[in-house]
């Protein structure tokens, strides 16, 4: 079976400016529990995050007081192959390619291979 990587694409929705970040917080650990490095905590993040894990396992947590309430979190998460391989053949007469990942770190151990080819009467331009 293969490994897969987690990527936690989270987007609190602490919308208050009043949010006591100190008080109410999602944390994130790169494995099955607290005892496990921890790969953020975070509270008031309007535009979103995004937490990549190291193995095919994320712990997350939420915490609360008992003092004010908010809106809460949202999240999704994907997952994708631990070591990705591409290879792709590019026929189009024009297109783009780019690193696995993009815009995002892309993994270790990877090997990346393009053929782009078009019909004999063209020339490419690769920018």
């Amino acid at each position: 079976m293969p490994w897969f990587k987690i990527v936690f694409t989270c987007c609190p929705s602490f919308t208050s400016i009043r949010t006591e970040c100190g008080y109410d917080y999602v944390t994130v650990y790169d494995g099955s529990g607290v005892l496990f490095p921890q790969l953020g905590w975070f509270c008031y993040q309007p535009d979103g995050i995004v937490v990549r894990s190291t193995s095919n396992t994320m712990y997350v947590t939420f915490s609360s007081d008992s003092m004010v309430t908010d809106q809460g979190f949202y999240a999704t998460y994907t997952s994708m192959l631990s070591h990705a391989q591409c290879v792709e053949t590019l026929t189009d007469l024009e297109g783009s390619l780019q690193s696995p990942f993009y815009p995002f770190n892309y993994t270790n151990n990877l090997l990346c291979t393009w053929l782009i080819q078009v019909p004999d009467e063209y020339i490419l331009q690769l920018r």
